[in-house]
């Protein structure tokens, strides 16, 4: 258990990944003191719904009365800024974990019906798990894994996946007006650092934070990015 300096804790709403599940962040609630109070925000498993459709949800699931911080882990990047851009009564910051505010990989936009169920399904998992948690991972961690994209159908990843080829919430970056973390992981196989940049560009004075981990960082390095996040949130956010 790591303790927290915070003077006032702040709750935090876990926006998931693109599995949607909430699964994958059982190695961050591990480590969280007790005075953190988390929201695990989780999507639909079996429902097409485009990232406006989830942003709806997670802003109808908000903490209400009380002061927040959205934790936004890949996929959900864009749709936390978005959220933000509608300033949220009790919103202090937002916390970008590998994530992105526009389409993380260059693309054409044709290519996006290339990008099937059966696609997804003949992606052996030892590749998948070597792309997000690299190839020093633990057994335990890719069995979270494993049990996490078992669980979402995959149409709807297929779904998912061709809307961040065309994804761009770079006008909601631009117009936050509340602190912005964002955690980067320096072995990450699926988001360049070119992502980095560009949130860079468009909110100079964010928080910008590197962590040695792959894709996965929450769960590969739960500890150094808890830390990460506390400090940021002591500087008086």
């Amino acid at each position: 258990m790591i303790s927290t300096r915070m003077p006032h804790p702040l709750e935090l709403v876990l926006l998931p990944g693109m599995d949607g599940t909430g699964m994958l962040f059982q190695p961050l609630l591990d480590v969280l003191p007790a005075s953190v109070v988390p929201h695990v925000q989780r999507y639909p498993l079996h429902e097409l719904l485009p990232m406006e459709a989830l942003a709806a949800e997670v802003q109808q699931a908000l903490p209400r009365g009380s002061d927040f911080v959205l934790v936004a882990e890949s996929f959900s990047g864009p749709i936390a800024l978005r959220i933000a851009a509608s300033q949220p009564p009790g919103l202090r910051a937002v916390i970008l974990c590998a994530s992105f505010a526009a389409a993380p990989v260059r693309l054409p936009a044709w290519m996006a019906p290339v990008i099937r169920p059966g696609l997804l399904q003949a992606a052996p998992f030892a590749l998948q798990s070597l792309m997000m948690l690299g190839p020093d991972a633990p057994a335990p961690l890719r069995s979270l894994l494993a049990t996490a994209l078992s669980t979402v159908s995959t149409e709807v990843l297929a779904q998912r996946a061709r809307e961040l080829l065309r994804v761009d919430a770079t006008d909601a970056l631009s117009t936050l007006r509340v602190p912005l973390l964002h955690l980067r992981a320096t072995r990450d196989g699926l988001v360049s650092s070119r992502s980095g940049d560009h949130l860079r560009r468009h909110q100079p004075q964010a928080t910008f934070v590197d962590i040695d981990g792959p894709h996965l960082l929450l769960q590969a390095r739960p500890e150094a990015c808890w830390r990460a996040i506390e400090a940021f949130l002591c500087r008086g956010v």
